[in-house]
């Protein structure tokens, strides 16, 4: 019985070792999962919020202790990825901006012994910069929102 093919894939394989990798994947426009491993030099930020204040009633300033006080903060940490990619795998890389899933691999040093932990991220919404029509070679660069650091509320 003849094999039937309904689609063909391009499967580039890169069996470089890398410095601070970065290895997402996320679903595609298609509903498969595709796979890529960012090893630029990352950036890691710290975005902190105030989530809750107290305002007490005040009769009198002069008596008054304080006007608010805080109640939680919350804090998310985000990594600015980025790599020096061929125009070709812009168009792949781009469908990872607007995907409601991408995951992360959360153990790059220790994935062969303890097996694949991937974990959920964001990317940041926003405008991107793809590619100059003349080149052939671009740097594409997003922000990933990390999962949110769990902070004590008073």
């Amino acid at each position: 019985m003849p094999q039937r093919y309904t689609e063909k894939k391009r499967i580039k394989i890169n069996t470089e070792c890398h410095e601070s990798p970065v290895y997402l994947n996320w679903m595609g426009t298609g509903g498969e999962r595709n796979y890529w491993l960012f090893h630029k030099l990352q950036t890691r930020n710290l975005n902190t919020s105030i989530v809750g204040v107290f305002t007490p009633f005040i009769t009198d300033n002069t008596t008054a202790e304080q006007y608010t006080t805080e109640t939680s903060r919350n804090a998310i940490e985000t990594l600015v990825c980025g790599a020096y990619v061929d125009i070709e795998d812009v168009e792949g890389i781009k469908t990872m901006l607007y995907s409601p899933n991408v995951l992360m691999l959360f153990n790059p040093e220790t994935w062969q012994t303890e097996g694949v932990k991937w974990v959920g991220v964001k990317p940041l919404p926003g405008s991107f910069k793809l590619y100059d029509t003349d080149q052939v070679k671009t740097e594409i660069q997003f922000t990933l929102e990390l999962v949110d650091i769990n902070i004590q509320s008073m």
